[in-house]
């Protein structure tokens, strides 16, 4: 190196100054001793440094024939890491040595040749799943001077042998647990596709998590009068286990623990059971039938799910869900005990159930989508039917509803498609939203007479519904909630209706004639849209808006009276209104949106003012105004001779005087005053008594 006219801190290029080599020199140094947490590679075997120990982290070696070296750079190997040989498929067997302490999680797990394994003395400790899934195992063996662990046959035990922890997953046949142990641990047996046979002893109570699950070959487990629990997953996917006798000890069946047993048969839950988990025999698709005890409280969700060939079932217990898609149930026989039912949807060969006499409480979706349910029996005891309760049992063609009915929820009969009646029971005060849409067939239904509200769609899509008379009670109908009734030709309504909703009987295309009780302030957008066949709309005097769309395409209407209460007439209120000739208003003008008219023929259409109210011009909304004025109806079956008197009927506003003036010679006419009539609902009955006592007599009409 120059040291010529070096400066402290700087360098020419390639070369450092002194004091930096030195510490280059130490770095290099402390690396090469203090490695630590830093992988480093030593034959086939990647390691790290703890302390002053070495853990080896991955195998990367051919396999065969293996040993892991007692020390590495002088230093003592003392475990093998989570999954350092983690699917080695091709390592047959391991040297372990005498230093090692601790096998970590899955070290070993799926090292499928793997036939033998002797654990040293000083191991301490083993991580979950060590030797978990090595299909050729036979053969575990414990150093005899190993504190911890110890062998039984070729198994590995806890040292006092209370605690089996892992069966080797390559043995075949049967296997009796020996008396004494107390427990097995997590995934012991699991993945074990040989074992067949397992009986376990009755020093044990619990089956753990995990334990036997994936045991392919397994076909009979004989339990013991001591279990009370068996665990989560316990058994799932043993696919070849065709019965299982379950103690009468048995209390509790945890989440997924048979799930996936395909060979399951038929099963008897002992009485004393009181809870079955989440999905604990899904998928169960051997299963055919099924008695479940009263001691059962709790059914998880979807405990039978897909539980295909399940054709039979008797519970004795309330059931909340577990019964869900059973494609092959048929018949159903539940307890008097039981109060509650909300498990069956999806069950669509469900054909025969018989409801306890206690039923309480149809639930959310209990018969959801059991389209070959035709008829159903209700115990005069129910009280609620839940949302979705029936929804989608297309073959339900009739179902009588108890009297004690009280609530009726959200969608209960939505889509039922073959339903043709049905009456509402009186103590039912509010038809929640889409309870019976898509009710393609029904033709009549009776409303109670407490009735007070209609929710959004309750009805639509009712296409054979004729006609309907509301209860006077209802104040409300909410949006859309006759849309698409089709065949709705008539309709009263409740004389204490406040609310009209959102497109309440759009495409009503046959509905000709409705009245709106006085007391309704609320007409919705769209009301009547598409009501092609409406000819005669009555509206409240109480509204004060007409909405966008209200009688868009209402081509059948030919004249509407607007109460004086109205203030404004929104957008295309009146689109497409083909036949509309008259708009009578008996108010001052009010505000009038875009394209109201529009789409109609304005030529034709004249709208109507009475004389003293303001705001009025040549036109409106494109159409022609006039005076309205009183009129006699000459094409009424009223004008004419009746009871010896000479009588017609006056049309105008509503409220409003009429003067009824005659004579006897219109070319010398001397007016007279023959009556006065008062106009209600826009319309008056006059008649003349004197018409006899002239050879001739003429009439006029005039606002006094």
């Amino acid at each position: 190196m120059n040291l010529r006219n070096h400066r402290p801190g700087a360098c020419s290029q390639g070369t450092l100054p002194t004091h930096d080599w030195h510490l280059l020199g130490l770095l290099c140094l402390l690396l090469l001793i203090c490695p630590a947490g830093h992988a480093t590679q030593s034959g086939d075997f990647t390691y790290e440094l703890n302390g002053s120990t070495i853990t080896i982290t991955k195998y990367t070696g051919p396999g065969g024939h293996v040993a892991v070296p007692e020390a590495i750079d002088g230093l003592p190997v003392t475990r093998i890491g989570d999954w350092a040989f983690y699917e080695v498929t091709t390592l047959t067997h391991i040297t372990l040595p005498n230093s090692l302490a601790n096998i970590g999680d899955e070290a070993f797990y799926r090292c499928s040749g793997l036939g033998s394994i002797t654990l040293p003395a000083g191991l301490t400790g083993m991580g979950d799943l060590a030797l978990s899934a090595c299909g050729a195992l036979t053969n575990i063996t414990v150093d005899a001077l190993n504190s911890d662990f110890t062998d039984r046959e070729g198994v590995l035990f806890s040292k006092d042998q209370t605690t089996l922890i892992q069966y080797p997953g390559g043995r075949v046949g049967s296997y009796v647990l020996p008396n004494g142990m107390t427990s097995v641990g997590q995934r012991a047996f699991s993945e074990c596709a040989g074992v067949t046979s397992v009986t376990v002893p009755d020093s044990m109570t619990t089956i753990p998590m995990l334990a036997f699950s994936g045991c392919t070959g397994l076909t009979n487990v004989t339990l013991p009068n001591s279990v009370t629990t068996i665990g989560p997953s316990a058994f799932s996917g043993c696919i070849e286990l065709n019965s299982i006798n379950l103690p009468n000890s048995t209390r509790s069946i945890a989440e997924n623990a048979f799930r996936g047993c395909t060979g399951l048969g038929s099963l008897t839950l002992p009485e004393g059971l009181t809870s079955i988990g989440d999905y604990s025999f899904s998928s169960c698709t051997g299963l055919t039938n099924l008695f479940a005890p009263k001691s059962l409280r709790n059914i998880g969700f979807q405990a039978f799910d897909h539980c295909s060939r399940l054709a039979s079932l008797t519970i004795e217990t309330s059931i909340g869900y577990g019964f869900e898609n059973l494609a092959g149930l048929k018949t159903v026989t539940i307890g008097n005990s039981v109060t509650n039912v909300s498990a069956f949807w999806g069950c669509t060969a469900l054909t025969n159930i018989n409801l306890p006499k206690n039923l309480t409480t149809i639930g959310d979706s209990a018969f959801w989508g059991c389209t070959a349910l035709t008829h159903l029996t209700l115990p005069e005891s129910v009280i609620i039917i839940d949302k979705a309760a029936f929804r989608g049992c297309t073959g339900l063609t009739n179902l009588a509803l108890p009297n004690n009915v009280a609530s009726i929820g959200y969608g209960a009969f939505l889509g039922c498609t073959g339903l043709t009646h049905i009456a509402v029971p009186d103590q039912v005060t509010s038809i929640g939203n889409l309870t019976f849409s898509g009710c393609t067939s029904l033709k009549s239904i009776s409303l109670p007479r407490n009735l007070a509200t209609i929710g959004d769609s309750a009805f639509s899509g009712c296409a054979h519904l004729t006609t309907l008379t509301m209860p006077d009670t209802v104040t409300n109908i909410a949006a859309s909630a006759f849309s698409g009734c089709s065949g709705l030709t008539s309709i009263v309504l409740s004389t204490n209706l406040i609310s009209l909703g959102e497109y309440a009987f759009s495409g009503c295309y046959r509905l000709g004639s409705v009245a709106l009780p006085d007391g309704v302030t609320s007409l919705r957008g769209g009301a009547f849209f598409g009501c092609a066949s409406l000819t005669n709309i009555t509206l409240s005097k109480d509204v004060m808006n007409i909405p966008p769309h209200a009688f868009y395409a209402c081509a059948g209407l030919g004249s509407i009276r607007m109460p004086e209460t109205v203030t404004n007439i929104a957008y295309a209120a009146f689109f497409g209104c083909t036949g509309l000739t008259s708009v009578f208003f008996t108010g001052d003008s009010p505000t009038l949106g875009s394209a109201v008219f529009s789409n109609t023929d304005r030529t034709r259409t004249t709208v109507y003012y009475l004389p003293g109210t303001t705001g009025w011009g040549p036109t409106f909304g494109g159409c022609g105004t006039a005076i309205w004025q009183p009129r006699v109806e000459t094409d009424d079956v009223s004008l004419g001779v009746r009871t010896n008197q000479f009588g017609f009927n006056i049309t105008w506003a509503s409220g409003r005087a009429v003067v009824v003036e005659a004579c006897a010679d219109l070319a010398n006419p001397v007016w007279s005053p023959v009556g006065t009539n008062t106009l209600s609902g826009g319309f008056s009955a006059f008649s003349d008594s004197e018409w006899r006592n002239h050879s001739a007599r003429f009439y006029r009409l005039h606002a006094p």
